[in-house]
């Protein structure tokens, strides 16, 4: 295990080598997809702050802090749209107050949420997650304890 760091492989450009299907003419899965942003955000990661390894503690604790903001930007999404359906529900009762037997529908709420930066956070919770576990496999943590325990003894 230690050793080895699957982001100085040859980078995932064929759509075969992405999942068990073999035909080598098929379309790209979503699982596919996600996978490729997960590993362009790993190298992106790897760029700016270069190999990671750090204990199980910190990483649940970075982690921890990308969940939140994955929940922020959900929240954030979710009250900009109960906000947008308000609106709607505003409009509509003025307009049948107003004796309007029809009206003119703006939207329906889910059409108007944009859950972009929740689902770029949620990219950015995976490639931390990876790190975490790529930083375990290389065992340096462990590799570490180890020698404090035997310092012990």
């Amino acid at each position: 295990m230690s050793g080895h760091n699957p982001l100085h492989e040859p980078d995932i450009d064929e759509p075969d080598m992405l999942s068990d299907d073999s035909e080598s003419n098929r379309e790209l899965s979503e699982t596919d997809h996600v996978l490729y942003e997960v590993r362009q955000e790993r190298t992106r990661q790897d760029a700016k702050w270069g190999q990671q390894d750090h204990t199980p503690a910190f990483w649940l604790m970075v982690l921890g802090e990308e969940v939140g903001e994955a929940n922020k930007a959900a929240l954030e999404e979710y009250v900009r749209g109960h906000e947008v359906k308000t609106e709607i529900e505003t409009h509509r009762s003025e307009a049948i107050a107003a004796g309007q037997k029809k009206y003119k529908m703006l939207a329906a709420p889910g059409q108007l949420m944009d859950y972009d930066d929740y689902r770029k956070e949620l990219v950015q919770v995976a490639a931390v997650a990876v790190s975490a576990i790529e930083a375990l496999d290389r065992g340096v943590f462990r590799d570490l304890h180890q020698s404090k325990k035997e310092a012990l003894l």
